[in-house]
């Protein structure tokens, strides 16, 4: 998909009212006919499972964003979007899932109540989270001298299988129908810009690598002047793009070498430049337990903290799902019992097709196909993750990563024989240089 904003004009182009709309639905390859994932029906016959991941919803679908100007230079290039959209749970609570979240991309917070979205046509409204976006900023779109000379937005898609998934989800194939972008535009008083040398920007940097030992470290040379943040979310490798598995999900690291998931427990995280301990002059822990079950992970306090200060400082941060219960620490959750297929409910009591089901049954998530136990994510934490904020005081100046490389030291219980994926993004400080020649980008 690409979408243009026009440079003809002297104009400014209102990012903070960017969005991004668009119906979705998921159909049946064969028959055309939507999934059928009304697990609380009764009686529960005829189930299609087909489900997309609860916290990012119709995002899940795409796969990377670029911004170039109309000279075609990249300004901004984000791989693995999804994967960075897997970020709204850490600054989000189930209210917002309710209201505005859930509204704006086609997200529940609740894997039943995603499920019942899905047998029908949905739809979205919702922001391009890209670095030169985030601040709300007017850009200017003029000629040379005077703007960018316009800018496109160019989206691509991921496929079904990284998207969809369940039991059935082999079967189905996800469409997007009449996508567009809307935004607002200011005039400059005076009808013509003003000339601009420089525009200083936030743009967003993804990686992959992958985690296969237990103490293991790994190193990014991103070239970067002023970077803000760093995040890091993981994945067993072996559940990306498998229709069986949520290949959007923020699980703790796994152990899964025969297909019997167990935790691997973080013990530490170290940040380092260069083979120093940087910004933290401390590594972060995390208390483990071995149990007969295998090891357990007891805590991740000081870890998901500094996570989610790289996401947001953490004196601004009002809201959040991660906690103990998105960690699935052990006594967090009362023992809740479900109703299985035999159970006959009265008419009366059947929770209506269109209802969102809410329980405490969704957290940790189990998105049920009618079967008792239902289909259970392997421990599903939600914004499980690591991550620190290079700029301390909140100021915008981070820390330069132009001549050292960044590396990260994780130890953990992983086995040597689970690869763990590790999606990592960079906020870095950027600048648009404008000049009679064009822009250039300045990292």
């Amino acid at each position: 998909m690409r979408f243009t904003v026009s440079g003809v004009e002297d104009i400014y182009f209102l990012s903070s009212t960017l969005r991004l709309n668009a119906g979705f639905e998921v159909k049946n390859k064969t028959t055309g006919a939507f999934p059928n994932n009304h697990n609380r029906i009764q009686p529960q016959t005829g189930l299609k499972q087909c489900l997309i991941n609860e916290y990012i919803g119709t995002t899940a679908c795409i796969q990377s964003v670029q911004i170039v100007n109309q000279n075609n230079l990249l300004i901004e290039d984000i791989q693995h979007y999804n994967r960075l959209m897997t970020q709204i749970a850490k600054t989000s609570d189930f209210g917002d899932y309710v209201l505005s979240t859930g509204t704006q991309f086609g997200c529940a917070g609740n894997g039943d109540c995603q499920g019942n979205l899905m047998d029908h046509e949905s739809f979205i409204s919702c922001p391009i989270i890209a670095g030169c976006f985030l601040e709300g900023l007017p850009i200017p779109m003029g000629p040379s001298g005077r703007g960018t000379g316009g800018l496109e937005i160019v989206i691509t898609l991921s496929p079904p299988s990284n998207v969809l998934f369940g039991k059935d989800a082999a079967d189905f194939e996800y469409t997007i129908i009449n996508p567009s972008i809307t935004f607002s535009t200011s005039r400059p008083e005076g009808g013509r810009l003003p000339a601009i040398a420089m525009q200083p920007f936030k743009a967003i940097s993804s990686y992959y690598s992958v985690l296969s030992t237990g103490d293991q470290q790994l190193q990014i040379n991103c070239g970067l002047r002023n970077v803000i943040s760093v995040q890091s979310s993981t994945i067993p490798t072996k559940y990306i793009s498998n229709s069986t598995r949520d290949g959007m999900a923020t699980p703790c690291l796994i152990n899964d070498p025969t297909n019997t998931a167990t935790k691997a427990p973080l013990s530490r995280i170290t940040f380092l430049r260069n083979g120093v301990q940087f910004p933290l002059r401390y590594a972060l822990t995390g208390k483990t337990e071995l149990t007969a079950g295998g090891p357990q992970q007891l805590s991740v306090a000081q870890i998901q903290r500094e996570y989610l200060n790289a996401s947001k400082p953490i004196s601004d941060l009002d809201r959040t799902i991660a906690g103990l219960g998105s960690e699935n620490q052990p006594g967090c959750f009362p023992t809740m019992s479900q109703p299985t297929p035999t159970v006959t409910v009265p008419a009366s009591n059947l929770v209506p097709a269109d209802i969102l089901f809410v329980s405490m049954q969704s957290v940790p998530n189990t998105s049920s196909d009618g079967t008792p136990g239902g289909f259970a994510k392997p421990y599903c934490n939600v914004a499980a993750g690591w991550g620190t904020r290079f700029d301390r005081l909140g100021v915008g100046t981070g820390a330069d990563f132009s001549k050292q490389p960044f590396q990260m030291r994780i130890e953990s219980d992983l086995d040597g024989q689970s690869p763990n994926s590790v999606y990592t993004f960079l906020l870095s400080q950027q600048a648009i240089v404008y000049g009679s020649g064009g822009i250039a980008i300045q990292a």
